[in-house]
């Protein structure tokens, strides 16, 4: 198999979190891949698996993959098992889950180079292959934000390890929510960014952050997060995108 080539796989095909098995489809029936993202910032397939299995109640892990922050990959499932990760699509699509919350940042380029690799052995693998999806590109996800990074550029191109590095601006915590929107607002009235809010994942009742779009150079962030904190008195740092 094209799979077992790949460089930093790890097989943990029965050996993470279960409670029964998914139930398996003649291979011809799956066409298409999937593409999520974690949600989180770190995680693994038993850590995944857990959460799966002990939350939602599922037979194991979703994913048939998962590819870590250092380009391993974890091998979780045979292509024809019948895992749950995209609802009524679940018979004919494969589903690989990049670790990362990627509303807020890209994949490293070690996670970027294994996509490419893993999507290009699937495709051999694939006997019927017809095409590569985002989670919410599949019916009844349009809303979801899944996986919020442009895995087609990612999958296109001949190297990525090139990406150029870029830069967001990350504020303190705010008290309250009322005080989040607030801050928000100021910003918003003062630039034409895009901003996102982030809970600090620190706690467990997490209060909530402001991040900003990428800057193409450090420079420039670290020229707009001065003016944050004169004008506002905000704590800000700037953080890798």
């Amino acid at each position: 198999m094209k799979i077992k080539s790949l460089p930093k796989l790890v097989d943990l095909r029965g050996k993470t979190a279960r409670d029964g098995e998914y139930k398996r489809v003649a291979l011809e029936n799956k066409t298409e891949i999937a593409i999520h993202h974690s949600l989180t910032d770190e995680g693994d397939s038993e850590a995944f698996a857990r959460y799966h299995v002990n939350t939602n109640q599922w037979p194991g892990i979703g994913y048939h993959f998962v590819i870590l922050k250092d380009g391993t990959i974890e091998w979780n499932h045979d292509l024809d098992r019948i895992s749950y990760h995209v609802g009524s699509a679940n018979k004919r699509a494969v589903g690989i889950c990049v670790v990362g919350d990627f509303r807020y940042y890209e994949p490293t380029p070690e996670q970027k180079k294994a996509l490419k690799s893993l999507h290009e052995a699937l495709k051999q693998e694939m006997t019927s292959y017809e095409r590569t999806l985002g989670h919410n590109e599949f019916p009844g996800y349009e809303w979801k934000a899944c996986p919020c990074f442009d895995y087609r550029a990612v999958l296109g191109h001949a190297k990525v390890e090139a990406d150029v590095k870029r830069y967001r601006i990350m504020t303190g915590t705010f008290p309250s929510a009322e005080e989040l929107t607030k801050g928000k607002q100021r910003v918003l009235s003062r630039f034409n960014w895009t901003i996102y809010e982030r809970a600090d994942h620190s706690n467990f009742n997490p209060p909530y952050r402001l991040v900003t779009g990428t800057f193409v150079s450090k420079e420039e962030a670290d020229r707009y997060a001065a003016v944050l904190k004169e004008e506002f008195g905000w704590i800000i740092y700037v953080i890798d995108a």
